[in-house]
């Protein structure tokens, strides 16, 4: 008997339905779901499991080791928890750049209060006082200031000149920042990629609050803007390695950016979504583990993630299709 663990933290239906999901396909006796219970571990007290889908070391260490400890047993973990982990936009930014993806300009700034087990001397390479005006001439304003790790969406402000810069800036204590362009797109779409082949893309508006921008329309777009979100988004999702991940691309004239690409735990709430979407990944996801678990314990050889760095060699085919006053906050998840 095969085993897919699956680990949740704060969220409330989409780990449980992928659960259900899985138990309930009869063709599939041979493979096991269950919701993980974790404990204390010794090093020698490696996981059982073929498969983990990692909906929660993000935000917990604990967990997180024991997701790196899984994989030295050979355990499938999704997402890869050696490269999930250190969530860098700038570093992510500037690969896409690199991949030759439209990205807005972007500049990472030094975090505004000293780091925790730091002093003045730990910045004795840093050139101060930073050149504000050459920083600024770049971005322009509007500009969103975020945070250069984890979510980049909470405490993310959109700021219109230099004098709500530095209001912002001030708040933000020793959290490294990114100062980005401000994109004031005409679309926006959002693609949730499994398997770095099979993809959704859903209507998605991060300007609203949170229960109002996944539409509940129908989605209707251009074949060929669909055509070139989904090369963008697969092309991202294969660089990065990731089996489960979520890309933002935002549409501005004939200009296609990726704004939002690093989200291996996507936003995925029963209550907000459209049934139909939220069944697909709910669906798809849980084959796609299935797959995973019936190939059996073995040794991942992605794990080796600077192979990534360069990019696919050839860009995947898509597996299926579907049709169908700017705020002071600026929000992403």
């Amino acid at each position: 008997m095969k085993k897919i663990g699956i680990l949740y933290g704060m969220e409330q239906t989409f780990p449980f339905a992928v659960n259900e999901y899985i138990q309930n396909i009869a063709r599939y006796k041979q493979v096991k779901s269950e919701l993980m219970t974790v404990k204390a571990l010794r090093i020698d007290d490696f996981s059982d499991y073929n498969v983990i889908f990692d909906r929660a070391s993000h935000e917990v260490p604990f967990y997180h080791s024991i997701m790196m400890q899984s994989a030295l047993g050979n355990v499938k973990v999704v997402n890869n928890p050696f490269w999930n982990y250190p969530e860098d936009n700038f570093f992510n930014y500037s690969l896409a750049m690199k991949l030759g993806i439209k990205v807005p300009k972007t500049a990472i700034i030094p975090s505004k209060e000293n780091p925790p087990g730091t002093g003045p001397d730990s910045f004795r390479n840093l050139i101060y006082p930073l050149n504000w005006k050459e920083i600024f001439d770049y971005i322009g304003f509007p500009a969103v200031i975020k945070p250069n790790q984890g979510n980049s969406g909470r405490n993310a402000f959109t700021v219109y000149n230099e004098n709500e810069f530095f209001a912002a800036y001030d708040f933000t204590g020793s959290t490294t920042m990114i100062l980005q362009e401000y994109i004031d797109f005409e679309k926006y779409f959002r693609i949730y990629v499994v398997g770095k082949k099979f993809h959704r893309l859903v209507d998605y508006d991060p300007r609203k609050p949170m229960h109002l921008r996944f539409s509940s329309q129908d989605l209707f777009i251009d074949p060929e803007i669909e055509k070139e979100i989904l090369k963008i988004a697969l092309k991202i999702c294969n660089a990065l390695g990731y089996d489960f991940n979520a890309v933002d691309i935002a549409i501005k004239g004939n200009n296609y950016y990726a704004m939002s690409f690093l989200n291996p735990v996507p936003f995925i709430e029963k209550n907000f979504m459209r049934p139909e979407d939220f069944n697909w990944i709910v669906s798809t996801t849980g084959d796609f583990l299935i797959s995973l678990a019936l190939e059996g314990k073995y040794i991942p050889s992605e794990y080796t993630w600077s192979q990534y760095l360069k990019g696919p060699k050839t860009a995947p085919k898509p597996s299926s299709k579907r049709r169908g006053r700017k705020p002071k906050a600026s929000s992403e998840e």
